[in-house]
């Protein structure tokens, strides 16, 4: 609710400038763009604005996150479970996984293993 009121604020700010702006061109050129009337460019900026702000809003509430397995960017750099195959460790480079694999290897052998690539 909070980001609709912010969304009226500057959609109020956006109009008088469409107004503004179009007025200007008319001075300048005999007409205003498309021979619209300036009021009319005034509301389109109000409205289009307004239709962003809703859009997200509804996209934002709407969209499913990705689930926890993917989401991995906060993990660092390093050899990991690979999330295809438990019987392997794959490179995630901070960013994404990538091509490199290997095996897994014991337990007592992993930590020390980990650190050395």
């Amino acid at each position: 609710m909070e980001r609709l009121v912010i969304a009226l604020v500057l959609g109020c700010i956006i109009a008088p400038l469409a107004y503004r702006e179009s007025e200007s061109y008319r001075r300048t050129n005999g007409v205003t763009p498309w021979h619209l009337p300036s009021a009319l460019w005034a509301l389109l900026g109000f409205v289009s604005f307004l239709l962003c702000a809703v859009l997200l809003v509804i996209a934002r509430r709407t969209t499913k996150p990705l689930p926890l397995a993917t989401q991995s960017s906060a993990a660092a750099a390093g050899w990991h479970p690979d999330p295809a195959d438990a019987r392997q460790l794959r490179y995630w480079n901070g960013i994404e996984w990538t091509e490199h694999v290997r095996p897994r290897v014991p337990s007592d052998l992993a930590e020390s293993s980990l650190h050395t690539d």
